[in-house]
């Protein structure tokens, strides 16, 4: 049976933050990596991070002895934070990514989620992390090819809030408004620069999957409408394209 180490009671001076155990170190993993040896950090029989050798040793943590939550912050802050955060940097040179996704990938490496916040906020707030910047880099790129519904869904699921994702396309409708053309202030439908694209997108869609589709046949046309309707366009667009194109 394990025996726990107790912390003695704090001399004078010493703050109860500094004192106060938190936990037991219940075991030092070892674990393998591309970039050499790790170690797996285990307290209270739950993985907290990995830390490299002189990482550890540093910390002067051994199994069986009580943690406290100065040590955990030493650790969050220093060593954590710093590799965490070049990891980060490394991530963000070669694409750019949300705040969503650095996190998972964080979480994916080992990091606790105290540290990955620490490093998410340092980033965001120097500029370097920027959610709204990524989705109207996203829309510049796709919405001439994809449906506003489909880019909305696919931004979601990089975990870029709804209230960001609004504020992407109200940004890029300014980007794209013609500053010399008199009636865009007049202009009542404030969603015209986007139907716009996305009717453009529609067209080159339709035109991509349609070069096949037999349009006296119910089910070749039935076909069609679900390859556009997967890729967020609206039903009633669909029809009236297949229309004008029967006409023809």
């Amino acid at each position: 049976m394990k025996q726990e180490h107790c912390p003695s009671p704090s001399s004078e001076g010493e703050s109860f933050f500094e004192t106060e155990s938190v936990g037991v170190v219940t075991s030092i993993d070892e674990v393998k990596s591309g970039k050499g040896m790790k170690y797996r950090l285990v307290i209270n029989e739950v993985s907290f991070c990995t830390l490299k050798r002189r990482e550890l040793k540093a910390s002067g943590l051994k199994v069986g002895e009580a943690v406290t939550q100065q040590k955990l912050s030493e650790l969050i802050h220093g060593p954590l934070y710093q590799r965490g955060r070049a990891y980060a940097l490394h991530l963000l040179d070669s694409r750019p990514m949300t705040s969503e996704q650095i996190r998972k990938k964080l979480t994916d490496h080992s990091y606790p989620s105290e540290a990955s916040e620490l490093i998410i906020e340092d980033l965001t707030s120097s500029g370097i992390l920027n959610d709204k910047e990524y989705a109207t880099s996203y829309l510049l790129t796709y919405l001439g090819r994809e449906s506003e519904r489909r880019i909305r869904m696919k931004l979601m699921t990089k975990g870029v809030s709804k209230t960001v994702i609004d504020e992407a396309f109200s940004s890029y409708k300014e980007l794209m408004q013609d500053p010399m053309d008199d009636t865009a202030e007049e202009d009542s439908d404030e969603n015209s620069v986007i139907r716009k694209g996305e009717a453009e997108a529609l067209q080159k869609a339709f035109i991509r999957y349609s070069k096949n589709t037999d349009f006296s046949d119910r089910a070749s046309r039935d076909s069609l409408i679900r390859k556009l309707l997967y890729r967020g366009f609206q039903y009633s667009d669909i029809l009236s394209l297949i229309e004008k194109k029967k006409e023809d």
